[in-house]
């Protein structure tokens, strides 16, 4: 099963049954003919970027994060125009510098928004470092993330 088919599979057993721990999740894809390692469904919930919530017998259970759309944009907007400092940019890299605190909050976003061309997002507190996948020009990514600021 591809990587994909496994994620959507994950996220239908997620919705329809209640899961606590990454062992039930394993358990659960090997009752669908899905075989899969602890280390696989790490990756897998980070990936899909599961979260743990309460249900209501007061267990905690992994769930969908409610996904916003183009407000995850508006944010990233509202972010950068508030907590950007400056941009510099080498070969396939790009640093972003923030004031202090922001940088996690807004390296997840552009991690979001711009996933298909970044390789990797690394923060601390108030750097970003995005290195480009192949094919990927940084020089666009940064355009686009300086039109968020207009």
């Amino acid at each position: 099963m591809q990587r994909q088919e496994r994620h959507e599979l994950i996220v239908q057993l997620i919705q329809g049954q209640p899961i606590s721990t990454q062992d039930e999740l394993v358990q659960a894809l090997a009752n669908h003919h899905v075989s899969v390692t602890q280390a696989t469904i790490s990756r897998d919930i980070r990936t899909l970027h599961l979260i743990k919530v309460r249900d209501v017998n007061g267990q905690f259970i992994y769930h969908l994060p409610e996904r916003e759309g183009s407000d995850e944009k508006k944010r990233l907007s509202r972010l950068l125009k508030l907590y950007y400092n400056s941009l510099d940019i080498q070969d396939k890299m790009m640093v972003i510098h923030t004031e202090p605190g922001s940088a996690p909050a807004i390296a997840k976003l552009i991690n979001e928004q711009y996933k298909e061309a970044i390789f990797t997002v690394l923060s601390n507190d108030d750097r970003i470092l995005i290195i480009m996948r192949d094919g990927y020009d940084v020089q666009q990514l940064a355009t686009a993330i300086e039109s968020l600021m207009e």
